[in-house]
């Protein structure tokens, strides 16, 4: 009979665990950091959406920006200069 032992199939060592499991990690951190960062975009939309609507349906003649300012006309005379 032959002297060396039988390889079995799942005969794993310390480091082949500790590789898969920091594998997995990283793939799992940039999966979450991607729909993180997926649904804080779409929330950037959509306030983005809802503040250009308010801002066509509040501005004068249907342009965006913010309505023209007028200034008020006082009807007061100038006053004395001063006397030397």
């Amino acid at each position: 009979m032959s002297d060396k032992p039988k390889r079995r199939w799942f005969h794993f060592s310390i480091r082949d665990l500790v590789l898969v499991t920091v594998i997995a990690a990283v793939f799992a951190a940039r999966w979450a950091d991607r729909k993180r960062a997926r649904k804080a975009a779409d929330k950037m939309r959509t306030e983005i959406k809802l503040l250009e609507s308010q801002i066509v349906r509040l501005s004068p003649r249907g342009f965006p920006g913010p309505p023209p300012v007028r200034l008020p006309i006082y009807q007061a005379p100038a006053p004395n200069p001063p006397k030397p």
